[in-house]
């Protein structure tokens, strides 16, 4: 099973996939940037070795983990 959460892009060369997958029983989120589709011969973007992968099950820290460096960004006055 595979099923793609949300795309966004990183910039003109580089797109953001979020997907869940499972591999031996567990499921996985994906997080990983991937080459632009319109930039590739073939027009499918490819994965690349950055981005992460974790257990389903630290999706609550994670969430927490972005909550907080929200609330750093509008503290610090960088937020866009």
């Amino acid at each position: 099973m595979e099923k793609e959460i949300a795309v966004f892009e990183k910039n003109s060369m580089e797109e953001v996939r979020i997907k869940i997958s499972e591999w031996k029983s567990q499921e996985y989120l994906d997080i990983r940037v991937w080459t632009n589709p319109r930039y590739e011969k073939e027009g499918e973007g490819k994965p690349t070795k950055k981005g992460i992968t974790l257990n389903i099950e630290l999706l609550p820290s994670l969430l927490e983990a972005l909550k907080k460096a929200d609330k750093a960004l509008k503290a610090s006055g960088e937020k866009n």
